[in-house]
């Protein structure tokens, strides 16, 4: 078939359900108008606070400042509990992430928010997001 006699089809389609009210859509087609609607952004909400709200949940991590020796630098241990796929035990993973702290406020033993970002340099991939609870002074966990 041509390009020609498809596109012809498809604007056949439209009007049949632009009369209808898209009752007879194909599934493919509703699809694509589905996923080009979320794309967007939806009505209900700007695209731009709802993008960067999306942003924020899908790529940030909350965890312990273990070292803020470094300027404008903290490395922050992150521990992550998840059920063994067979035997359902609780498993306890960590990992230790160098984040940029632009301002250093965090301080050795803060929980603290940090987000995915560009590289910043070799092992810093990371940005300080906020500090969740500062830790009591004097005393280090």
């Amino acid at each position: 078939m041509s390009t020609q006699e498809s596109g012809a089809q498809e604007s056949k389609v439209r009007e049949t359900n632009a009369q209808t009210g898209g009752a007879q859509e194909s599934g493919m087609q509703q699809g694509n108008m589905q996923e080009s609607d979320a794309q967007q952004g939806g009505a209900q909400e700007s695209g731009a606070q709802q993008g960067a709200a999306a942003k924020d949940k899908r790529c940030t991590l909350s965890g312990s400042v273990v070292s803020d020796k470094m300027d404008k630098t903290v490395t922050v241990l992150v521990r992550r509990r998840f059920p063994h796929p067979m035997y359902g035990k609780y498993i306890t993973r960590s990992s230790r992430l160098k984040a940029h702290d632009e301002n250093n406020e965090g301080r050795v033993g803060d929980i603290v928010t940090v987000a995915s970002c560009r590289p910043l340099s070799k092992f810093k991939s990371w940005r300080l997001v906020e500090v969740v609870k500062r830790a009591p002074q004097g005393e280090v966990s």
